[in-house]
């Protein structure tokens, strides 16, 4: 369902508009990625026909994602010149996501952060034999190419906070990066009160 109304000005080649759009299927939006909820989108423009800036807010009710539940997801976007800007925000995941697109150069930047997420409810589809519980801390920032994201970079760190398996205690951190279309695990630390592992190393994925 959508509204829409606004007004153009042809003697001051002006343009103001608003529109608000309700979709039962997100796929309309991002083709056949397998992204399921209520989406509601809010769009207000304005400026010069050669010029127009937008922006605006949008929010998928119990978003699902490849039949991984993702609760509420909130995003606003802005659009000026050849930038476009896009906030995302999950409350459950206690995650954030920020993207800067660059239409010239066809490139973004993006940057997330995910602060004490529940570390069961990430792994509540796997398989496993004893409880979990405790928190996950993710900080990554990634440039990529649109036309070719193997093109990009990217770097990722990790860590585990009062993570327990059952009457363990688990310890995780890790640094991770990928560029030259190779992935490149810089550091990974695992362990229990029982056994500790350490790797490094690099994978080039061509």
């Amino acid at each position: 369902r959508l509204n829409a109304s606004g007004t153009r000005f042809p003697d001051r080649a002006l343009l103001e508009a608003r529109a608000t759009a309700h979709l039962d299927d997100p796929r309309a939006l991002v083709g056949e990625a397998p992204l399921d909820g209520a989406v509601v989108v809010e769009l207000d423009a304005r400026g010069p026909f050669d010029a127009v800036e937008a922006a605006g807010t949008a929010t998928i009710r119990d978003a699902v994602y490849d039949r991984h539940g993702l609760g509420d997801l909130s995003a606003t976007f802005a659009l000026a010149g050849d930038t476009a800007h896009v906030d995302v925000a999950s409350g459950e995941l206690n995650t954030r996501a920020s993207a800067d697109i660059e239409r010239a150069s066809r490139t973004a930047t993006i940057d997330d952060r995910m602060d004490r997420a529940d570390l069961a409810r990430l792994i509540c589809d796997a398989q496993v034999r004893v409880p979990i519980s405790g928190a996950v801390n993710v900080a990554g920032r990634a440039t990529l190419p649109l036309n070719d994201w193997q093109a990009g970079s990217a770097l990722l760190d990790i860590s585990a906070e009062d993570a327990t398996a059952g009457d363990l205690t688990l310890a995780a951190t890790a640094r991770a990066s990928y560029a030259d279309r190779t992935l490149t695990v810089e550091r990974l630390e695992a362990g229990t009160d029982l056994v500790r592992v350490s790797v490094s190393g690099k994978l080039p994925l061509d």
